[in-house]
């Protein structure tokens, strides 16, 4: 039995794959093409992988030197699911994640495949340190109608301003739920037609995978309601979309972030953990700011911290540590904006923590 059995009940299948940048990508199959990529994938130009924030590909001479050759996109048939923002009520949809591979009879997974590299290094802090991350992210966007945004600035967590959006907040909601992402809470936020929600926490790369589906259920759903949704750090003079990483680490059962003397002692695994992301703060910002807007956030106030530190339930570092119980203490990596993609915001995290286990030096 697989994800996928009850294929023969949709229309239409949408392959997507999420690219460098975070833009879902990809292509959609009639029902009754779908046996024909089930295993084997679709080919898409392999020049998309690296397009820019703006959809335009860089010059690389090696690959244009091979005539930017397809790839194709392997279903991850795990990730199959009903995709209730699609086909306008008229058509039944379904969509399946999917990883970029390079043609051929090896099939290599393509080097620039963000989920590929994110499972890859969720295999090592499985073998290496017998670790499973356990993770959520949380989203700010901005939801504006003819340019003019839905609900007033300052109101964050107001009753009255998120009933101007609770309609189209709950439609995806729903869609959500359906398409097996849960929400966890919604709020309205300090800046004009600001919505936060997150999300709950899963194992291994299903945050990441939740997110993805997130952003491209929002843009569509606001498509419909003729709203328009941003995820950009900074879509105006003030106004900042963060997108929030939090997570934790635990071994047989147990968290590992906490040595269970009390709610507030780290573990020493831990320490070296979060001794790992200050070392290599700066070059997982290079990764998690895809464009000059994403560090227009970085600008010293509690939305984001410009500066390399953590703290005990600070907003103002760049690392949060939080706390409520042995069980549930967790940290917050508060410098990924809500633009970030989502696989490269755990890849980078999960990247350096590894080496500062490896390194065990204290920061």
């Amino acid at each position: 039995m697989t994800q996928d059995e009850n294929w023969e009940e949709f229309d239409f299948i949408r392959f997507t794959w999420c690219d460098t940048n975070g833009v879902p990508r990809g292509k959609v199959v009639p029902r009754n093409s779908y046996r024909s990529f089930q295993k084997s994938g679709v080919g898409m130009n392999s020049l998309y992988a690296i397009f820019g924030i703006d959809s335009k590909p860089p010059i690389i001479p090696h690959i244009i030197a091979r005539g930017s050759p397809n790839n194709n996109l392997i279903p991850v048939i795990e990730t199959w699911h009903s995709c209730p923002w699609s086909g306008n009520g008229k058509s039944k949809v379904a969509q399946v994640l999917c990883q970029m591979h390079e043609l051929g009879k090896d099939s290599k997974p393509n080097s620039f495949d963000s989920r590929g590299i994110c499972v890859k290094l969720l295999n090592h802090l499985k073998t290496e340190f017998g670790l499973e991350l356990y993770s959520a992210l949380e989203y700010e966007f901005v939801l504006t109608k003819d340019k003019n945004p839905l609900g007033i600035a300052g109101h964050s967590c107001s009753a009255f301003n998120l009933k101007k959006t609770e309609d189209i907040c709950f439609e995806i909601t729903k869609r959500l739920q359906e398409a097996g992402v849960s929400i966890e809470s919604i709020h309205s936020e300090a800046f004009d037609g600001q919505i936060e929600m997150t999300m709950q926490p899963k194992y291994g790369i299903g945050s990441a995978d939740d997110a993805c589906l997130h952003k491209d259920c929002v843009k569509s759903t606001a498509f419909e309601y003729g709203y328009e949704a941003t995820y950009i750090c900074c879509p105006s003079e003030g106004v900042f979309n963060g997108g929030h990483f939090n997570f934790s680490l635990w071994k047989d059962g147990q968290n590992a972030l906490t040595d269970g003397s009390d709610q507030v002692a780290l573990s020493e695994l831990a320490k070296y953990w979060i001794s790992g992301i200050m070392e290599h703060a700066a070059g997982i910002t290079a990764l998690i700011c895809p464009n000059n807007n994403s560090y227009r956030r970085f600008c010293g106030v509690a939305s984001a911290q410009a500066e390399i530190c953590y703290s005990r339930e600070s907003r103002s570092a760049m690392l949060r540590i939080k706390e409520t119980s042995d069980v549930q203490t967790y940290l917050e990596f508060r410098s990924p904006g809500a633009s970030a993609n989502p696989y490269l915001v755990l890849s980078a995290v999960l990247a350096a923590g590894m080496d500062g286990l490896r390194q065990q030096r204290l920061r």
